[in-house]
């Protein structure tokens, strides 16, 4: 079987991002990841996806390992260009 890259292994896994216009984090799972872009899709509770690259140094962000289903957090579609 072939070794995911750390970026790729990402998907499937819950994520919080940190977004410092918003003050806030939101709970996403990891849809995808595009190597050709370095972004992941990210599919917030609402069931809005924005692409997000989190590879890039740019946004703080962590695994909610363990997280319940639903985390008790806002959430909105963020546009990436």
């Amino acid at each position: 079987s072939r070794e995911l890259a750390p970026l790729e292994a990402l998907t499937g896994r819950r994520v919080a991002v940190f977004w410092a216009g918003d003050a806030a984090a939101f709970a996403a799972s990891v849809e995808v990841f595009d190597p050709r872009t370095g972004r992941h899709a990210l599919r917030y509770e609402d069931g809005d996806v924005g692409w997000v690259a989190l590879g890039a140094g740019m946004m703080a962000w962590c695994l909610l390992e363990g997280a319940p289903e639903r985390a008790p957090q806002p959430v909105r579609t963020v546009a990436v260009p």
